[in-house]
């Protein structure tokens, strides 16, 4: 943010904090499409406080085009809006904050406030453009952090050719309980609700306030809704990220929050093998369900599969120009793996069949009445692999997925009604 930038930032979050009765931002588009004699203000209604106000021009800084349709402020204009919506005592405040020293009248507030914002509005508009360098996206899940927590246990390729795969993790293991000790991975989903919730930050001061905002966001979901499905969906994300190494695009609670219908538990980008020196990348699609039954489990999250195969073009399209507006490690640009131009499609990035991502987290049913419980523990878990693994295989097969590549993620659980009663307690009380 230029110097100028940071003026007009300061001046709006000053007429904020005069006028609050429009609330959250409103005033902005109401404020200057009253003023401006000519044109049509390209600025957003915002429904925010002042702290996200605050975040919001420090992440989206006016540009030099929006300034030139702002330059043209009506003095008699400022002075209707002013007096109408700021009372006298109030107003002569807002003079002092201006940097009015002397005796102060309205019109002498006025044709500050005019004179100050015109002048930063020009200053703003004849500023060279300043190219954007794009923030490189990769994964944000710790994967030493992952490693500690998961441990893979099984894996089978179903076709090695098509990158379909599924894998068994499971937590640490209290045989004297005879259950799994669960809690470093409520302190990994905790660790990572921010980068699950938002894009990247851009922005280290308002890491806390994003940080908390997303808890809110995240508590109030599940407190309306399924918490198993809010486990599960994290998880996904956890898996793709760590396991996969696929950084996330969008996660389903940024889905949802475009207003649109999705299927999509979320959307990661994968690297693939490099070929004749290109880098290829497949669109990795996420399912995820948790249950008490496994096969239950499966049988949910291939019902999503279809629908999302089904309706894969309609998932892209909701993608935000936020959210592709970054390159990757391999210095590819996302749009042009996801959205490319027409004269893009000879040398855009060699993208491959759309791929899946599938988390099942399952109830572990386990027999404690046998005497050596880590072999019986053992041989459950081996079980429970099997059984995924054939009930997915003849998925693919019966529903005509044979094309595309599954990355597929078991975690046996306690109870999935304790486990996601006591992700919520935690998360709430930060126990």
């Amino acid at each position: 943010m230029t110097k100028h930038q940071e003026e007009f930032k300061n001046l709006i979050l000053l007429l904020y904090h005069f006028i609050p009765e429009l609330g959250q931002g409103e005033f902005i588009k109401d404020f200057f499409n009253y003023v401006v004699d000519k044109n049509d203000p390209s600025i957003p209604v915002l429904q925010w406080d002042k702290n996200t106000l605050n975040r919001y021009f420090d992440n989206n800084p006016l540009s030099a085009a929006d300034a030139k349709n702002l330059i043209n402020i009506n003095n008699k204009k400022v002075e209707i809006y002013l007096t109408e919506h700021i009372n006298e005592n109030r107003l002569i405040e807002l003079g002092s904050a201006l940097g009015l020293r002397k005796e102060k009248t309205t019109n002498d507030i006025v044709n500050k406030l005019s004179a100050d914002l015109s002048n930063v509005l020009r200053n703003i508009a004849s500023q060279k453009r300043i190219t954007k360098k794009k923030e490189i996206l990769d994964v944000s899940v710790k994967k030493d952090e992952f490693n500690k927590t998961f441990y893979l246990k099984n894996q089978y390729t179903f076709a090695p050719n098509k990158n379909q795969k599924i894998s068994i993790y499971i937590l640490n293991f209290d045989s004297s309980a005879f259950k799994f000790n669960q809690e470093d991975m409520f302190k990994l989903i905790n660790d990572n609700i921010k980068n699950y919730v938002t894009i990247k930050a851009k922005n280290n001061k308002i890491n806390d306030l994003i940080a908390i905002e997303s808890l809110q966001k995240v508590l109030k979901r599940m407190s309306i809704g399924d918490k198993a499905k809010q486990l599960s969906e994290m998880l996904l994300y956890i898996f793709l990220e760590a396991s996969l190494n696929a950084p996330k695009i969008m996660s389903k609670i940024q889905l949802d929050d475009i207003n649109v219908h999705s299927y999509s538990d979320g959307i990661h980008i994968h690297r693939l093998p490099i070929i004749n020196s290109e880098p290829q990348f497949d669109i990795v699609f996420g399912s995820s369900c948790a249950l008490n039954n496994i096969k239950e489990a499966i049988d949910r999250a291939f019902e999503k599969v279809i629908k999302i195969k089904n309706n894969s073009h309609k998932e892209i399209n909701l993608l935000s120009e936020e959210c592709l507006d970054y390159t990757l490690p391999e210095g590819v640009d996302i749009k042009s793996i996801f959205l490319p131009k027409p004269e893009d499609l000879t040398d855009r990035p060699l993208r491959g069949p759309n791929a899946f991502g599938v988390f099942i987290g399952y109830t572990f049913k386990l027999d404690i009445s046998k005497p050596n419980i880590m072999k019986e523990f053992k041989e459950q878990y081996e079980h429970d692999f099997k059984v995924a693994k054939e009930c997915i295989e003849k998925k693919i097969i019966d529903l005509n997925l044979n094309n595309y590549s599954f990355y597929i993620y078991l975690l046996p659980l306690n109870s999935i009604d304790d486990t996601t009663s006591e992700l919520y307690t935690k998360l709430m009380f930060g126990e």
